[in-house]
């Protein structure tokens, strides 16, 4: 997760009409979630959103590389049927939205649920 240096001196996260932006980056076959940081660091401070970068299921141990349930390419992951949309969706989106609602709610008791932009 990266969030940018302005993110809480802006003030726009608690601003109810303003909404969330999170950039979901998903690195390739083979790639970590720090690259995928590094690459997007840049576009999340000009939008003043958060990176969440999740990490693949480790595949071919052997080589101890990083992929996706994406296409034949990838190993272990497309093997073993593993529900990448799932992991994204629930283990890492949902926990995430869950948790920055939780601190923020307690900010404000008359505070309406935030608006939520997912670019991916």
């Amino acid at each position: 997760v990266y969030v940018p240096p302005n993110f809480c001196s802006t003030g726009a996260q608690h601003d109810e009409d303003v909404p969330l932006r999170v950039l979901l980056a998903i690195h390739g076959y083979g790639g970590k979630p720090i690259q995928e940081i590094r690459k997007w660091m840049d576009v999340a401070d000009a939008l003043n959103s958060i990176i969440i970068a999740p990490m693949g299921t480790e595949t071919i141990k052997s080589q101890n590389k990083l992929g996706w349930n994406a296409v034949e390419c990838c190993g272990d992951p497309v093997l073993n049927e593993i529900d990448d949309l799932d992991f994204v969706i629930h283990g890492v989106m949902e926990v995430f939205l869950n948790q920055f609602s939780d601190s923020s709610s307690s900010s404000s008791s008359t505070q309406k649920n935030k608006r939520v932009n997912v670019i991916a």
